[in-house]
């Protein structure tokens, strides 16, 4: 229970009400579109709704694991994010003239995605090691 003290919850809870504004609009918005491409009325919100609840699992998942540990596995993230990269320029499957993208099933991953949060990670990993001397612009 303590640990929840630390929490901004006005941060938390803001992106989480407008995804359900979102998933209310979509409902609004495709529910006639599904109907005449011959699904449910609820096709799309459905489908918009367990991508949120998974959203919703990471960014548990995200706030339970210590940060400091994403320091440690950041060389692992990045090479699995460069291996994705090449991988897709190899065996991507091309959308809108694109290839961009690696169809596994029912789900389509871009790994683009990925490496921006690589990326970020990255470059916080980097800029946190040099906080002793990033105030020096030749040195840090």
């Amino acid at each position: 229970m303590s640990r929840l003290k630390n929490y901004d919850f006005i941060l938390i809870i803001t992106p989480v009400l407008l995804s359900l504004f979102g998933l209310l609009m979509i409902y609004s918005s495709s529910m006639v579109t599904a109907i005449v491409e011959g699904n449910e009325s609820t096709h799309y919100f459905v489908r918009q709704l367990i991508w949120f609840i998974l959203g919703m699992g990471g960014f548990v998942f995200a706030s339970i694991f210590p940060y400091k540990k994403y320091q440690r596995l950041i060389k692992v993230i990045i090479l699995v994010t460069v291996f994705l990269l090449i991988g897709v320029l190899l065996f991507g499957t091309t959308i809108n003239n694109a290839k961009s993208w690696f169809i596994i099933g029912p789900i389509s991953i871009q790994p683009a995605e990925l490496a921006k949060l690589a990326l970020i990670m990255y470059l916080a990993s980097v800029y946190s090691k040099k906080q002793s001397y990033i105030d020096n612009f030749t040195h840090g």
